[in-house]
């Protein structure tokens, strides 16, 4: 799936877009303003995808003298699997969180995603990259369950190939010390989901 656009797959992306952009919005909005934060769909495209909408329901029109408001229909009985779909990546990243927290506490290790769907860029085949930072204190084969776990649960759940790279925070000093071309990959995009953030852990780098 598209973490950065769930909707992506099910929907045409016009209307994913269009679906997305109305979900985060108090008040209607008119066409020319969705086509302004969709940004990637023409306006005679824009058009179509609010058409197609409205007569599935999905979207409420309001005439307002030569203008059109538009807004997501909330009591709609689909609108709660589209509101799921549409939270996915928080779902996903919470369900990542706990994994983690059932096996290691959260003073001695660090998750963060970073890639693809850390800038927002990816795909339905883009893979889900983590890193996950530990002490170096901690049993290995804790650590080593609980990366079999986020690949295993994570991979099902989202249909995304999982990789979790694992550093010890001994190796990520050394690693920063080095300027580690990842590592400022790291420092540039990644965003963590539990523990300390990874950007405050390099950051404690001379």
């Amino acid at each position: 799936m598209n973490l950065s656009q769930p909707l992506d797959g099910l929907f045409r992306r016009p209307d994913a877009l269009i679906l997305s952009a109305l979900s985060r919005a108090n008040d209607g909005l008119t066409g020319r303003g969705l086509q302004a934060l969709t940004g990637s769909t023409s306006r005679s495209s824009s058009a179509a995808s609010l058409a197609r909408l409205a007569s599935l329901g999905l979207v409420h029109r309001t005439d307002i003298g030569s203008s059109s408001l538009f807004a997501v229909n909330r009591q709609h009985v689909l609108w709660p699997s589209v509101q799921a779909m549409l939270e996915a990546r928080t779902t996903v990243e919470g369900l990542a969180s706990t994994i983690v927290s059932d096996h290691l506490p959260a003073d001695a290790a660090s998750l963060s995603v970073y890639g693809s769907t850390a800038r927002h860029e990816s795909t339905n085949e883009s893979d889900l990259d983590l890193v996950l930072v530990v002490d170096d204190e901690l049993d290995r084969r804790r650590v080593d369950d609980t990366v079999d776990d986020l690949v295993d649960q994570l991979t099902v759940s989202t249909g995304n190939t999982t990789h979790v790279v694992v550093v010890s925070r001994s190796t990520l000093t050394r690693m920063s010390e080095a300027h580690d071309a990842l590592v400022g990959s790291w420092r540039r995009e990644a965003r963590t989901i539990f523990g300390e953030p990874l950007r405050d852990l390099i950051g404690l780098v001379p």
